[in-house]
């Protein structure tokens, strides 16, 4: 801990900025899918893998669009695993989403305010096994 930083002072001035709690994810949020388009492609010519990435839209037809536009990954069976892959096919889109948050690592609480910003028409960037240098690019 640095000394004379309070932890829940950190907490908030790293969650202000996209990072959350999980430290193996970051988050970036975007206005439209242009936007997450170009990010994705700057985060390529700079050296990350489309396997760490992963876009998500409220509207399953925008998010299945922009995943095949971008080759970014899909939430399959490796990370939701065979029971929660079966129960999505049952689930609104919001548990849906929530469950796939959470299956990347993050709390329910993270879950629900990364759908919560997905409700309002955002897109998300969800990349995995970041490098310190990933703001630059984002």
């Amino acid at each position: 801990m640095w000394k004379g930083i309070h932890v829940t002072t950190l907490e908030k001035y790293e969650k202000e900025r996209g990072y959350t709690m999980n430290t193996n994810c970051k988050v970036q949020e975007y206005e439209n899918t242009v936007q997450a388009y170009q990010a994705v492609n700057s985060l390529q010519n700079a050296g990350y893998t489309k396997d760490n990435m992963y876009l998500f839209a409220h509207d399953k037809n925008i998010s299945k669009d922009l995943t095949d536009t971008t080759d970014t990954q899909n939430m399959g069976v490796s990370e939701k695993g065979v029971i929660d892959t079966v129960a999505n096919m049952f689930k609104s889109r919001g548990d849906e989403l929530r469950n796939e948050f959470k299956n990347l690592g993050f709390t329910q609480a993270e879950a629900e305010q990364y759908e919560a910003r997905l409700d309002q028409g955002k897109v998300l960037l969800v990349v995995k096994d970041y490098r310190d240098n990933l703001d630059r690019y984002l």
